[in-house]
């Protein structure tokens, strides 16, 4: 199966978290589901916070934690990355 990552980019403060919320219509993601954005054919598993909002590996663990639970093993990943 071939997987796919989106990632919104921006630096910290700068409202990526919001724009997930505003891109989805909600602002909660929970485990084990996949989300739509309505303009898109698509489903996806979100994670929502980036990796200034908590350590490089605990961003990594949770992102590993959504995939593994995802109906789909995160066929469609959607996530947020500070570049700082």
């Amino acid at each position: 199966m071939t997987k796919k990552a989106s990632f919104l980019v921006g630096f910290n403060n700068r409202g990526k978290t919001r724009s997930i919320y505003d891109q989805f219509g909600r602002s909660k993601f929970s485990f084990g589901r996949t989300y739509n954005i309505s303009s898109v054919n698509a489903s996806f598993t979100v994670l929502s916070a980036s990796n200034d909002d908590c350590s490089e590996r605990t961003f990594i663990q949770k992102a590993q934690e959504r995939i593994n639970r995802s109906p789909d093993k995160g066929k469609n990943f959607f996530g947020a990355l500070c570049p700082s």
